[in-house]
C-alpha cells in the first residue's frame, strides 16, 4: 500500500486541486492521500476551520488534527500504519510533480529497500550566529538533488518537504515519544527529527532535469531563516 502524506496551511488552501490533479495523473497512482489540516493557528498558519476540496478520482482523507507544524505531514500517519507494510510518501503543500515521481520513487525503494528521496544533504554542521545561538547550517555544495546524479547517493538527510519515501516499519518506536518531540522543538522543523528516527541508509535518486514546479506563496518565501534554531536543536539526534 502506497500512502501520500500531506498537510495543508491556510495560506496555501488554493494549491490543492493542482496537487490532486497532479496526483491523479501519476504514472504510479497511490492508494491513498491523507490530507492533514488544523483549525488552531501556528507560525505562519491561520488555521483551516473547514477545508473543502474538488472532487477528485482519489482516495482522499481529510483529517483534522492539533496544529504540531511541520511534522503533521507524517506524525499521524507513521502511528496509524506503523504495525503495516505500507509505503508513506511525504510531499509538501506547495509544489506540483513530475507526472513519473512516485513511480522512480517506488522503483528504487522496492530496489534499495531504503529510504529514498528527491533531495537532501550530505553532511552538515552546527555554528553559532551573530547572538551567539547555535544553528544547523549547510554548505551549498553539500546540497544533492535528484536532478544532478544519475546514481542513488547517499544522505545524512533527506529532504521531507519535496519528496520523501519510507516503510512505515522502519521508523524507530521513540518517534513516537512526547518528551522526545518537546524537547527537540518538532513543531517548528522535521527534517533532522525524521532523519534519526529513519536508522535506515538514506538515498538521493536519480530524477528528469525539471522534476517539480513550485506554486509561490508568501510563507513559501520567508519560513527559512525561523527554523534554523530549531535545526540546530534537532541536529544533536543524529
Amino acid at each position: 500500500m502506497l500512502i501520500v502524506s500531506m498537510a495543508v496551511i491556510a495560506s496555501r488552501v488554493g494549491n490543492i486541486p493542482a496537487i490532486l490533479a497532479n496526483l491523479a495523473h501519476q504514472t504510479r497512482v497511490p492508494d491513498k492521500v491523507l490530507l492533514y489540516y488544523s483549525s488552531t493557528p501556528w507560525h505562519h498558519d491561520a488555521g483551516i476551520s473547514r477545508l473543502v476540496i474538488p472532487e477528485t478520482e482519489l482516495n482522499v482523507e481529510l483529517i483534522r488534527v492539533p496544529n504540531c507544524g511541520s511534522c503533521r505531514k507524517y506524525l499521524f500517519t507513521i502511528q496509524k500504519y506503523f504495525h503495516t507494510n505500507a509505503s508513506i510518501l511525504l510531499l509538501d503543500d506547495d509544489l506540483v510533480w513530475n507526472e513519473h515521481l512516485i513511480e522512480i520513487l517506488s522503483d528504487y525503494q522496492n530496489k534499495y529497500q531504503r529510504v529514498v528521496g528527491t533531495r537532501g544533504w550530505s553532511e552538515f554542521q552546527i555554528v553559532e550566529n551573530a547572538q551567539g545561538e547555535k544553528i544547523f547550517q549547510r554548505s551549498p555544495e553539500t546540497t544533492i538533488s535528484g536532478k544532478n546524479i544519475i546514481c542513488p547517493t547517499e544522505v545524512t538527510v533527506t529532504s521531507s518537504g519535496w519528496a520523501t519515501m519510507f516503510y512505515a516499519r522502519d521508523v524507530h518506536r521513540s518517534l513516537f515519544d512526547f518528551q522526545l518531540q518537546k524537547s527537540v522543538q518538532l513543531e517548528y522543523s522535521d527534517e533532522i527529527f525524521l532523519a534519526a528516527m529513519l536508522p535506515k541508509s538514506k538515498f538521493i535518486v536519480p530524477m528528469p532535469h525539471i522534476f517539480f514546479e513550485r506554486i509561490q506563496t508568501q510563507t513559501s518565501l520567508c519560513r527559512a531563516a525561523e527554523t534554523l534554531r530549531a535545526k540546530a536543536l534537532q541536529a544533536s539526534l543524529l
